[in-house]
């Protein structure tokens, strides 16, 4: 059993996510060679090929699963037990991977339909989205087991007043351990995804309100954030089932307007 360093499960988990978007959005031409390109990177990666390498090793009874009629056509019944439906989920993916138009072949077979991209995306749909669901299932679980231990600060509610004596006109932040802001959309969106990492939130649970906490940003970058705005994103974001994720956010960003948004929250 290999020890674990968490740095590299979050790499590891990274590099995976973005060679599974890319096969998710490839056609039939670079279809294979992105199937290549995550077989390999499982094999290569140290926590891949421990974790998700054993999959590729499971027996599976492929009659029982894979249903051809002899005339090129088939039907497909999936595994229902979790760990076998990943299993071959990627042997199939390490078949494509191995056998030249073997993609082809096997979308023509099973998932037949008016083109060639069409029948792959239907492989994406009902086959490999809930494959990689799961494998992702089990590397956040391993990136949480993992995770170094962090002191957790509780939320103190900062106030923004104006120093008049100064003669400024910019507003003097008043709070216990205030954090500047960046002033760009990009960088505050980047800055808040680091923090619920950070604070050990799964790498699942952030991708489900990643657009929301980049239109987030982009409202609070403003010189005149809407708290209409910041609140229906706070409102969102708890939607998603994430609301131990206001504080952290909102700790984060030193305007006034974020204060009023989450005192309308705490009122309603």
């Amino acid at each position: 059993m290999m020890v674990y360093n968490h740095d590299e499960i979050i790499l590891a988990i990274r590099e995976l996510r973005n060679a599974v978007h890319d096969l998710m959005n490839a056609d039939y031409m670079t279809y294979e060679s992105n199937a290549k390109y995550i077989i390999g990177l499982i094999k290569s990666n140290s926590v891949l090929s421990e974790v998700i390498g054993p999959f590729l090793h499971r027996q599976l009874n492929l009659q029982d699963i894979e249903q051809n009629h002899g005339n090129g056509w088939g039907n497909l019944i999936l595994p229902i037990e979790r760990e076998s439906k990943i299993a071959y989920g990627l042997q199939v993916l390490e078949h494509f991977s191995q056998n030249e138009n073997s993609a082809i072949i096997y979308a023509t077979n099973f998932f037949y339909n008016k083109t060639y991209n069409v029948s792959l995306r239907k492989i994406n749909e009902q086959l490999f989205t809930p494959v990689f669901r799961g494998v992702f299932d089990n590397l956040n679980d391993l990136e949480k087991k993992h995770a170094p231990e962090r002191e957790v600060k509780p939320y103190v509610p900062m106030y923004t007043i104006n120093i008049g004596s100064l003669n400024a006109n910019a507003p003097v932040a008043v709070g216990h351990e205030i954090y500047q802001s960046v002033t760009t959309q990009t960088g505050l969106g980047d800055q808040m995804i680091e923090a619920l990492i950070q604070n050990k939130m799964a790498m699942t649970d952030v991708e489900k309100i990643r657009g929301e906490i980049y239109e987030l940003a982009k409202e609070l970058v403003k010189q005149k954030p809407e708290v209409s705005i910041i609140r229906a994103s706070f409102d969102k974001i708890c939607d998603f089932g994430q609301k131990l994720a206001i504080p952290i956010i909102a700790g984060m960003v030193n305007r006034p307007e974020v204060y009023m948004a989450l005192t309308q929250m705490l009122h309603k």
